[in-house]
């Protein structure tokens, strides 16, 4: 079973306010507001923007290099991030000429992808929460 705790469960949130402060050039996507004001409907683009291998990078140079200690203990959230971002990739590769993760879903490539979705079914069903509440 993969726990979520809770201080890898705060490195989004932790992100989100760290990236609205004084901090240029690691990640203007964030700083938007998910939300419409109006209508309080999510954006989805910018959600996975949030949920990208951009972010992952980003509170991994925030708990490795910078070593701030509101990002100790997030290397399950970049785990998390990186496998959603590669996921959202798969999902939206059209491209009949792409490679890897960026090609078409197609009975062709199946050597390449089927194993990946696989692990990653298996990966998302064992996530828990603190609680171990799936």
């Amino acid at each position: 079973m993969i726990k979520v705790n809770k201080s890898s469960g705060n490195s989004l949130k932790n992100w989100r306010s760290f990236s609205q402060k004084k901090v240029s050039g690691l990640a203007t996507s964030c700083a938007n507001p998910m939300y419409n004001s109006k209508k309080m409907k999510m954006k989805v683009n910018l959600a996975v923007q949030l949920l990208s291998a951009s972010v992952a990078n980003a509170i991994q140079f925030c708990n490795k290099d910078l070593q701030l200690p509101q990002f100790q203990g997030s290397e399950a959230t970049v785990s998390f991030l990186r496998l959603l971002d590669r996921l959202f990739d798969f999902c939206n590769s059209t491209n009949p000429f792409g490679h890897g993760c960026k090609a078409a879903l197609k009975p062709e490539n199946e050597d390449y992808w089927h194993p990946f979705t696989g692990k990653a079914s298996v990966y998302i069903k064992k996530l828990s929460n603190a609680s171990h509440c799936t």
